[in-house]
């Protein structure tokens, strides 16, 4: 979807984290964090392009794309992290490598590989690094029709211990309606189940994702925490909420056109105290549709000096940013 490559390009967008931030949560984000861009296979959907793009350039750098649309290298000149994909006969992705050629960083090159099943399904994903090994690793379980079933997650080398979370898939006869996830933490043969969650999801009459919501049990924890979502038809996310009450929680809005792109975007949060973020987006389209210039105007209203808990709009600050791209394209 959309919404993740734009978080993704824009990193100032995202809240620092809560003080109080339960065990559940932290570990579903480290999960998560492996499970999405960069460390995926890319497309020109990641990146809001249509039409047979070869090649993207930025102030950053550029993007490589095959006749299939995928992303198969990134050089840089700035901090994106440079990217080429490997693929397999039929088109599915092999390995996905992550350099490292910052002469004053000390980390190592990783590497994600993927195994697949006979009928092409994913039953093992690794991701590692050079001269240290697997670090995250998934395998996945399916019935006789390809339906997933289950997937067992494993990050190695977390202060010394491994962590790990189950996930269980439930269905009804036509759509994926739960998912149950438990954590374990594990040192020296004994595993401790730390706390759990369940997922569920909500669908459109045409099968589309409508809403999906997290329900935090915490065991070592106080009390409970949710997540909720929901998406437009194109199943981009356009309501994201998180918290209890209105005590405490963080919101985030994201607008979209006629053609589902991104036109605007706000975000409000009272977590280490009150904050808001307005963004608008403008955009001037080459003659194959895609942008080619992004304006992007926004109004950011941080808390009082002497009360945390109301916005100072006194002092309300506005930025403007351009971001340019030239693309190139396959010939017909």
């Amino acid at each position: 979807m959309r919404i993740l490559i734009f978080l993704l390009m824009f990193p100032f967008l995202s809240f620092g984290q809560r003080n109080q931030y339960s065990d559940s949560r932290q570990y579903l984000d480290l999960f998560l964090s492996k499970d999405q861009l960069p460390y995926k296979l890319q497309t020109i959907k990641d990146y809001d392009l249509i039409g047979k793009v070869k090649r993207v350039e930025m102030d950053w750098g550029y993007m490589n794309f095959d006749l299939k649309g995928n992303l198969v290298s990134i050089q840089n000149t700035d901090s994106i992290l440079p990217y080429s994909a490997k693929f397999n006969d039929n088109g599915s992705v092999k390995e996905v490598k992550f350099e490292f050629k910052d002469s004053y960083s000390s980390r190592n090159n990783e590497y994600l590989f993927l195994t697949y099943n006979k009928d092409g399904d994913i039953i093992d994903q690794t991701l590692g690094v050079e001269f240290e090994g697997d670090r995250f690793k998934t395998v996945y379980q399916y019935n006789n029709k390809s339906k997933l079933l289950k997937k067992n997650n494993t990050l190695l080398g977390f202060d010394e211990d491994t962590i790990s979370m189950d996930e269980i898939y439930n269905y009804n006869k036509k759509d994926l309606i739960s998912i149950n996830r438990v954590f374990y933490r594990s040192n020296r043969n004994k595993s401790l189940k730390m706390n759990d969650n369940i997922e569920r999801f909500e669908y459109y009459k045409n099968g589309a994702l409508k809403k999906s919501q997290i329900i935090f049990n915490e065991i070592l924890g106080d009390g409970s925490d949710t997540i909720t979502k929901y998406y437009n038809q194109n199943e981009d996310l356009i309501i994201k909420y998180e918290g209890d009450s209105s005590i405490q929680f963080k919101l985030e809005k994201f607008f979209f056109n006629n053609d589902y792109l991104i036109v605007g975007a706000f975000y409000k949060s009272n977590y280490d105290g009150a904050f808001s973020d307005s963004e608008n987006y403008e955009y001037i389209f080459d003659i194959k549709g895609n942008w080619i210039e992004k304006k992007i105007t926004r109004v950011i209203v941080d808390h009082k000096f002497n009360n945390q808990n109301e916005l100072d709009f006194n002092n309300a600050k506005t930025a403007i940013e351009i971001k340019k791209r030239k693309i190139g394209y396959y010939k017909n």
